[in-house]
C-alpha cells in the first residue's frame, strides 16, 4: 500500500479516503453535544480568551 521515497512514506488515495470515511462514520454515530457540555466549553473558551487578552494588554501597555 505504501511506497517509500527516501524517508517519506507516500500514503495512497484509498488509504486517505478510508481514514476520512471512518472519521465521518464516527462523527455520524456520535450523540449531539448536550447543553451542559456546550455551556462548559463556551465558558472555558471565554476564560481563556479573557486571560489571553489580559496578558496581551499588559504586554501592549509595557514600555519598550
Amino acid at each position: 500500500m505504501r511506497r517509500k521515497l527516501g524517508k517519506v512514506a507516500q500514503v495512497t488515495m484509498d488509504e486517505t479516503e478510508a481514514a476520512f470515511g471512518a472519521r465521518a462514520e464516527l462523527r455520524r454515530r456520535a450523540p449531539p453535544p448536550t447543553r451542559e457540555f456546550r455551556d462548559r466549553a463556551w465558558h472555558a473558551f471565554q476564560a481563556a480568551l479573557d486571560s489571553y487578552l489580559a496578558g496581551r494588554g499588559a504586554a501592549l501597555r509595557r514600555p519598550r
